[in-house]
Formats: structure tokens, C-alpha cells, sequence
């Protein structure tokens, strides 16, 4: 999956409306720097992805939290995406091929 940096921008606002842009982009950065996202341009936009293919550290659910599918989930997301913004094959094939494992 891949999102350009405006609309990440805007979906994170969405969630934390009191962010700043700013401050979302030095966020972004410092993942960019750990080497859990990359940037790729492509066609004047600036595109994210994820570069592993689990999450880069644990969590837990909140207690009485009934579906605990993470995979569900971000599939979810995936599908809610498409309809946000439709991302060039190209820039999907080059999300898909720069993933690697993590190891914990």
C-alpha cells in the first residue's frame, strides 16, 4: 500500500485534529530515517509506504476490545483507501517490491 503525502497528511489530521503539519512531516521524517517508510516521487506527488510488513513494535488492544485482527484491520484500511485515492500501478509495484522482513 501507498498513500501520497498530502493525503497521510490529511488522514492524520482527521485523527488528531490539533496536529500540526509540521510537525506530521518531522514525524514522517524520523520514520523515513529508521527505515520503516520511504518516499518515492512519482508524477509531481511524493508517495509513502511502509518498507516492512509487520508492525515495528508491539501493542496491545485495550481490555473488552473483541476483534483483535491486526491483518483484518489494515486490510480495512486498504480497501477505505482506494477510495480516498487511486495510486499509480507503478508507484504500488515499487511499495510492494522495497518490502523486507523485520526482524524483532
Amino acid at each position: 500500500m501507498a498513500v501520497s503525502a498530502s493525503v497521510l497528511k490529511d488522514c492524520v489530521l482527521s485523527l488528531l485534529p490539533d496536529a500540526r503539519a509540521d510537525d506530521i512531516f518531522n514525524k514522517l521524517y524520523c520514520l523515513v530515517i529508521a527505515g520503516w517508510l520511504k518516499k518515492f516521487a512519482y508524477s509531481n506527488k511524493d508517495y509513502c509506504y511502509a518498507t516492512v510488513d509487520i508492525d515495528p513494535f508491539d501493542y496491545h488492544y485495550r481490555p473488552g476490545v473483541h476483534v483483535k485482527d491486526s491483518l483484518r484491520r489494515k486490510l480495512a484500511i486498504r480497501e477505505a483507501m482506494k477510495d480516498i485515492e487511486r495510486v499509480p500501478p507503478y508507484v504500488l509495484n515499487k511499495a510492494a517490491g522495497d518490502r523486507r522482513p523485520l526482524a524483532k
